[in-house]
């Protein structure tokens, strides 16, 4: 079957479009994030810079792709060679593979945080993540022993379900991080009173942020799977990368909506707070400087559960 039909190139230019602009909305995370949190340490910023410049190399080859497709090879049907085009399959991959093991990292570190450093949690976890790796690097691999596109979806039958194991790790390891979060979370709320609301929202962004990879690892599957000799799939693994780093910022962006909600009530009580029968100004503390203080409690309290 040709790959280079105008089924297969629609799909690729759709899901090109879809995946650039899912990058806009990270770049515009990540100003967000220089803006608000300009105090955070090394490590977080760290994080952000590699999560994000993985995120443009990711767009810098989709964009090479399209300009080889589409300006080079105008009114063409191009053979999508390895040789002649690396950047398409290949890079996307390794790219994607990088991102998603970062952001499983990420929230890997999360749940031993959340569990007090209980590695046992950790472990289902750490187990599909380094499946999801494997299966990442046996596929990088497969595309390798292919000269074009075409021999690689006419291949082997074990060289095609690895790309579909490595989905279904990839979704089955969204799934139990989301899962073991959201426990932890719930747990941890029966153990404070203060954080009760910040605890609420941080359960549900992570089962939205959890679903969203999640299916999309599966349409993906369900494309791959309705189509093997075609490229339709690709419409939507374009944009698998782009989604990891949305939840990965989204959940580091998530800190500032956290501290406004718990300030209000903070603003509110502090100067009717007193410490058994004595007021806190008696203790030497000024109205203004107890304010300050009650206010950095609540903001480390709440960083402390986001784990960054």
């Amino acid at each position: 079957m040709d790959v280079t039909s105008v089924t297969t190139l629609g799909s690729v230019l759709l899901g090109s479009l879809v995946a650039t602009f899912l990058s806009g909305m990270n770049t515009l995370q990540t100003i967000l994030y220089v803006r608000l949190y300009p105090e955070d340490t090394i490590r977080i910023k760290a994080l952000v810079a590699t999560i994000m410049s993985l995120d443009i190399i990711h767009t810098a080859f989709i964009w090479v792709s399209l300009w080889f497709f589409f300006i080079e090879n105008f009114g063409q049907k191009p053979d999508i060679r390895l040789e002649q085009n690396p950047e398409f399959l290949p890079g996307l991959m390794v790219v994607t593979a990088i991102t998603t093991l970062v952001a499983h990292m990420f929230y890997l570190h999360r749940i031993i945080s959340l569990s007090h450093q209980n590695i046992w949690i950790a472990i289902p976890v750490v187990i599909l993540a380094l499946c999801r790796v494997g299966s990442g690097i046996a596929t990088i691999a497969g595309v390798f022993k292919f000269q074009d596109l075409s021999e690689y979806l006419a291949g082997s039958y074990q060289v095609r379900w690895v790309l579909f194991l490595g989905l279904v790790f990839a979704a089955a390891t969204d799934l139990a991080i989301m899962t073991t979060i959201i426990v932890l979370l719930w747990l941890g709320r029966r153990q404070t009173i203060s954080l009760g609301k910040a605890l609420d929202r941080l359960v549900l962004y992570t089962f939205e942020a959890g679903m969203l990879t999640t299916f999309t690892a599966i349409a993906t599957m369900i494309a791959w799977l309705a189509q093997e000799h075609a490229f339709i799939f690709m419409a939507i693994y374009l944009s698998l990368a782009k989604v990891y780093t949305t939840g990965l910022l989204g959940s580091l962006n998530l800190r500032y909506q956290l501290r406004h909600d718990q300030n209000p009530q903070t603003s509110q009580d502090w100067n009717m707070t007193n410490v058994g029968d004595t007021p806190m100004m008696s203790r030497g503390l000024s109205d203004i400087e107890f304010h300050r203080r009650t206010t950095m409690t609540q903001v480390n309290e709440t960083d402390t559960v986001l784990f960054v």
